[in-house]
């Protein structure tokens, strides 16, 4: 209890502004797929990589989220499928897409302890920098959940990051 009276009260209002700003945005929906083909999130899941950069061709589709906020790349992230990762990313995906409780696909795959997911998105540039809404950086997670989260997000592009 004393360490939560501890907290400057800045550091308070602005976790709750970041709260109160992601309830704010509504998450684009996963469109349905047609009748026989299966969804992207079940393509994602399942790791067919040939058959998502198929229907990626050409498609804007690649940010987009599921009723929790996840976009594919948090579905691919949180699998701990780097080699979806990879694909997405080398598609555009947004490697800092936050989902409805503010984890971008790297806090959320440092905290699920799903670290080829997190050295992948740290290969694509994603930032050590960005924030959850608790206010806690990617880079402090990992520090928190030790050596092997930490030097998973170590990579020549993140290193080269700057806050």
């Amino acid at each position: 209890m004393k360490r939560l009276l501890s907290i400057p009260l800045a550091t308070a209002v602005a976790c709750l502004v970041l709260a109160a700003s992601s309830c704010l945005s509504t998450p684009t929906a996963m469109p349905a797929p047609t009748p026989g083909e299966e969804s992207l999130a079940d393509l994602i899941a399942a790791g067919r990589v040939s058959e998502v950069r198929r229907r990626f061709a050409n498609s804007s589709a690649l940010n987009q989220k599921d009723a929790a906020g996840q976009s594919l790349l948090h579905v691919a992230a949180l699998k701990n499928d780097a080699e979806m990762v990879r694909l997405l990313i080398e598609l555009k995906a947004d490697p800092d897409i936050r989902d409805n409780v503010g984890d971008t696909p790297l806090s959320a795959s440092i905290q699920a302890g799903c670290l080829d997911a997190a050295r992948a998105l740290a290969e694509g540039n994603a930032s050590v920098f960005s924030a959850n809404a608790a206010g806690r950086p990617v880079h402090a997670l990992a520090r928190e959940k030790g050596a092997d989260s930490f030097t998973a997000i170590l990579s020549a592009r993140t290193v080269a990051q700057r806050d």
